[in-house]
């Protein structure tokens, strides 16, 4: 599964240097724009790349990366690739810009195998950067980034601990609240067990003891 920004700042004509590492065996890669040193490269302008983004990108990669003991380049890449079954694995609980930094904490927590290839970043073609519609966007942005950095490293690692390889039975899986919680259990670690409650063929309700796998969620009705 290829992400990718819909402005032109991303050249589609990189995706197969995404696609190859994902077929030497990478679960994630990653395109980043700082991986080679850009006055050797001229990977990216500063219309590309203004310098107040590649500062706040730079100190939050930095974060992460002594949080995490991890030698990113690039926390917030849009451009990016996953092995699907990979990417399925992950329960997201962002959908803005700090979606970035989700993946990549829970990509480190699941230890998938990442790696980065160097891109290049173009001038805006398309459409303006959403940060500029909200006052103190860049503030604001930075904000919710470093409240994803603080969750993931205290709230996700000890959640992932506490729960992996734990037994559980859980009734009612097959609604839609049950479902849910059935899906953040698996994407914990959790050995789940489910109860799905029938009707057999003489009317009356029976239940049936299912261990599921973690694509249990499709075949739920």
């Amino acid at each position: 599964i290829i992400f990718l920004g819909g402005d032109g700042q991303d050249d589609p004509n990189e995706i197969p240097l995404l696609t190859e590492e994902i077929k030497n065996g990478y679960d994630y890669v990653i395109g980043s724009r700082f991986l080679a040193p850009n006055k050797d490269n001229g990977r990216y302008s500063n219309k590309a790349v203004l310098p107040v983004n590649e500062f706040g990108n730079k100190s939050i990669t930095f974060i992460i990366n002594i949080l995490f003991g991890k030698n990113i380049t690039d926390s917030q890449s849009e451009f990016k690739c996953f092995v699907a079954s990979k990417l399925k694995e992950i329960n997201l609980q962002t959908y803005r810009f700090e979606i970035e930094t989700e993946l990549l904490i829970k990509s480190f927590r699941k230890n998938f195998k990442i790696k980065e290839v160097a891109v290049h970043r173009y001038e805006r073609k398309y459409g303006k950067s959403k940060l500029f519609d909200v006052p103190f966007g860049r503030f604001l942005f930075g904000l919710k980034v470093l409240r994803t950095i603080i969750i993931g490293y205290f709230l996700w690692r000890w959640m992932l601990n506490y729960w992996r390889n734990k037994k559980v039975l859980l009734t009612g899986a097959d609604g839609f609240v049950g479902s849910h919680l059935a899906e953040r259990l698996l994407d914990l670690g959790v050995k789940l067990t489910i109860v799905v409650r029938a009707t057999s063929n003489n009317g009356t309700s029976a239940y049936n003891f299912q261990n599921l796998n973690h694509s249990y969620i499709s075949k739920c009705k």
